[in-house]
């Protein structure tokens, strides 16, 4: 299904290569004051650097169809359009499959009638309506005052690691994310991570990333049993293009510890709470305990590459060798982190308004 939510519905509409496409956002309290300028904003920050990825720019700008009077939430379904208007099908022939991409299964789930053109609706494409979601999201959180912080950083690409967050200096760090559309910590290792990606480009090839994400969120978010914040973080991002793994806290090392090492203990600290470690990642039995919520992201490179691959033309019924044409980013994964971030903002609130069940009612 192309939905999500059970507050909070969103439903996606369109595709890369058709005139538009769009965003349903269902059950948004009413008279909250929406500045779409800032979410124009947020979508021209996507374009991390220009001369990293793919040459498709489109100058997105939000049209707000339905749910909004006077600049305000009405309470009714609100909708969001972006049009497509860089649009280049030229290169995509009918019947060739392009190895590890969607081409193949999208055939034999859809028949011939499926649009060959780019990945339709499971182009990174799509993932623009995240980016305008999550702006529109963090003016909900504003009006109804809820605290909490998502924020996501790149911390390997290809054969190099680079500075994941310092959770001794945790706020420096978000801090100094914000004001960078490349989400790399240090800044050292931002021109490390560009020559990489113009040498993988240079060989006409593509690499993948890592992700960094802590979410600084209240306690007790995550439905048993299968609504666990784990599950429904995940259910989420692997919606993502390319997202082949997540971990949660340290738990590619925790199999290896006794329970003496992997537990987290606590203590009081001035009547507060506070955990001696955080292996768990800030979740026990799939709800948030309070400490920070962390884990990583696995993004496989880029399948669309220009060395010659062996494939097949199901039209045809033929192997040949495939050149893929086109517009392509050498490292898609460098874009993720404001997108994870984005899609994230909704998912805090949406379990927020899960774990209270209220309604908020503006006074007349």
């Amino acid at each position: 299904m192309n939905s999500f939510g059970e507050v909070i519905k969103i439903s996606l509409v369109g595709e890369s290569h058709n005139d538009s496409m769009s965003l349903l956002i269902d059950s948004l309290p009413s008279g909250i004051k929406i500045d779409v300028s800032k979410i124009n904003d947020s979508l021209k920050n996507k374009y991390v650097d220009e001369t990293l990825i793919s040459s498709r720019i489109e100058n997105d700008e939000v049209i707000i169809e339905n749910g909004m009077f006077n600049g305000f939430t009405t309470g009714l379904p609100l909708l969001i359009k972006l049009k497509n208007s860089n649009i280049d099908s030229s290169s995509y022939i009918k019947g060739e499959i392009r190895p590890s991409h969607v081409d193949l299964v999208n055939y034999y789930k859809y028949g011939e009638y499926f649009d060959y053109r780019g990945s339709n609706m499971f182009s990174g494409r799509i993932t623009s309506l995240f980016i305008a979601l999550g702006s529109l999201i963090k003016q909900v959180k504003d009006y109804l005052k809820l605290d909490y912080e998502v924020s996501s950083t790149l911390t390997s690409i290809h054969d190099l690691s680079l500075k994941g967050f310092d959770f001794n200096n945790l706020d420096d760090d978000i801090n100094n994310l914000k004001n960078k559309k490349l989400k790399v910590l240090n800044d050292e290792d931002i021109e490390r991570l560009k020559e990489e990606i113009k040498k993988i480009r240079w060989e006409k090839d593509s690499t993948g990333v890592t992700i960094q994400t802590i979410i600084k969120s209240p306690i007790g978010l995550g439905e048993p049993y299968f609504d666990s914040l784990e599950s429904e973080i995940s259910h989420l991002l692997f919606s993502l293009g390319g997202v082949k793994g997540i971990i949660f806290g340290n738990g590619e090392n925790v199999p290896f510890l006794k329970g003496s090492q992997a537990n987290d203990m606590i203590e009081y600290n001035d009547d507060q709470i506070r955990y001696l470690s955080n292996n768990d990642g800030g979740i026990n039995g799939g709800i948030t305990n309070g400490n920070i919520v962390y884990f990583k992201t696995f993004i496989k490179p880029t399948p669309s590459i220009g060395k010659i691959q062996k494939s097949i033309n199901y039209e045809t019924k033929e192997n040949i060798d495939l050149l893929i044409k086109g517009r392509h980013d050498p490292c898609f994964g460098i874009k993720l982190p404001i997108i994870i971030d984005s899609m994230l903002e909704y998912l805090i609130l949406e379990m927020i308004l899960r774990r209270d069940r209220y309604e908020v009612r503006i006074n007349r």
